[in-house]
């Protein structure tokens, strides 16, 4: 049993910084490709690799039998890779890849608050403090000066940041039911509905770039991005993150989201040659520790939460 949880737990930490990068490669994608088009040959690519194997292994989509989750999991798409994905490309477009990545750190909170919010989990003393903390780092680097030694790769930073926050709340929401619907269905058929409907919510968009898009723009390192956006963040990576969620606490899965932006901060230093300066460092370490907070919630002993109820 422990096995497994420690197994579990592997998936859903590697799935997290396999979507951490995805900041990077979605700033660089962005230069070549406009967002709705590179999202749609990102889940078109997703979806050809995982109707095979669902055809395999699950006899496929069986459409009439799984009905009733559906709706679920339509909402887990629109959540977590339309308005996700069109979020964040535009967010980092408008602000640097370093700031994108500390302001995932968000994720884990904005799990507790809409676990609190749709699933109505308490929100104790410790969590509430972490939250707070979290909010506390991402308004840091707001402060003017944070885009120091990355000055004119940011044209509109303010707007860029709150684009990439929503991108995490949807993010958050996409990680909060992702629980609830692996209980349902298998993790495999939740990855490959969740793309197939990715197709379908992209494709008008991406039709109507079409219009002005031209191929020969794009260059082999743009296609190769495209790639790694479509089978390794969205293939490999779904079905990482869903085989782990299945078998540990959406709590749990939350505070491995921890991960994103520790993995999105060092994809942007390396690859987009940013600078952290010492704001981000303010911000990252009040971010840390929020999460701090945040696991000391997790790992309260059961046998304490009950003598804190039955005082209160």
């Amino acid at each position: 049993m422990f096995r497994t949880h420690g197994i579990s737990y592997v998936q859903m930490g590697l799935s997290m910084m396999i979507v951490g990068s995805l900041v990077t490669a979605s700033k660089m994608t962005m230069e070549q490709i406009p967002p709705f088009l590179a999202n749609e040959f990102r889940f078109l690519i997703a979806s050809i690799i995982f109707l095979p194997m669902l055809v395999l292994k699950e006899g496929g989509v069986c459409f009439t039998e799984n009905r009733p989750h559906q709706p679920l999991l339509f909402i887990l798409s629109f959540s977590g890779t339309f308005l996700f994905n069109i979020l964040l490309m535009y967010g980092v477009s408008w602000t640097t890849g370093v700031e994108s990545g500390i302001l995932t750190s968000v994720t884990p909170a904005a799990v507790g608050i809409l676990s609190f919010l749709l699933l109505k989990e308490r929100l104790g003393l410790l969590k509430i403090t972490g939250i707070l903390f979290v909010i506390l780092g991402t308004g840091v680097i707001q402060i003017p000066g944070a885009e120091a030694g990355t000055a004119g790769q940011a044209p509109h930073p303010g707007l860029g940041n709150l684009l990439v926050l929503a991108a995490v709340f949807s993010e958050g929401l996409f990680i909060t039911l992702g629980k609830k619907a692996t209980g349902r269905v298998s993790p495999l058929y939740v990855s490959t509905m969740v793309s197939v409907y990715g197709v379908l919510l992209f494709l008008p968009g991406a039709l109507w770039e079409l219009r002005t898009f031209d191929w020969a723009e794009v260059t082999w390192g743009g296609w190769t991005l495209i790639l790694y956006n479509g089978v390794i963040v969205t293939v490999v990576g779904f079905l990482l993150m869903y085989a782990g969620i299945s078998r540990i606490p959406a709590s749990s899965a939350g505070m491995l989201t921890a991960l994103m932006p520790v993995s999105a901060v060092l994809f942007s230093a390396f690859f987009l040659k940013e600078t952290i300066t010492w704001v981000h460092g303010i911000g990252i370490f009040a971010v840390l520790t929020g999460m701090g907070f945040l696991a000391q919630e997790k790992n309260l002993h059961p046998s304490l939460k009950k003598q804190k109820r039955q005082v209160q």
